[in-house]
């Protein structure tokens, strides 16, 4: 099999080395159909992340569900450290102006709301 990086030109279905050096391999929608069961199992047992595209474009990724997990636990941990950033800086912006925390309304990027008692 032929290496390639990831959005080459090469037909899919090649092996390829992503950024992590991982070894990826890449795989049409419609080739995909006649052996999802098979690529089920590869995957499930640790092999390979098996990208699904679509006219030699990257659409979908194959990812065992152990990695699956990691990914969205990593995914949390990263938004929990920007909500407790975000928090610190709210309470540091209330306690410089002077305000009573009890009666402040903060509102972050995506809408989320604290009042008073929410912010200590």
């Amino acid at each position: 099999m032929t290496l390639e990086t990831p959005g080459s030109a090469d037909p899919p279905g090649n092996l390829a080395v992503d950024r992590a050096v991982r070894v990826e391999r890449f795989v049409g929608v419609e080739d995909a159909r006649s052996s999802l069961g098979r690529l089920v199992e590869q995957v499930a047992a640790g092999g390979d992340v098996v990208a699904l595209t679509k006219r030699g474009r990257p659409m979908a990724v194959l990812v065992s569900r152990d990695e699956y997990l990691q990914i969205k636990l990593a995914a949390s941990e990263r938004a929990r450290a920007e909500l407790a950033e975000a928090l610190g800086s709210a309470r540091e912006k209330v306690r410089v102006a002077g305000l009573d925390a009890g009666v402040v309304v903060v509102e972050d990027d995506c809408g989320a709301v604290a009042i008073g008692g929410g912010l200590g």
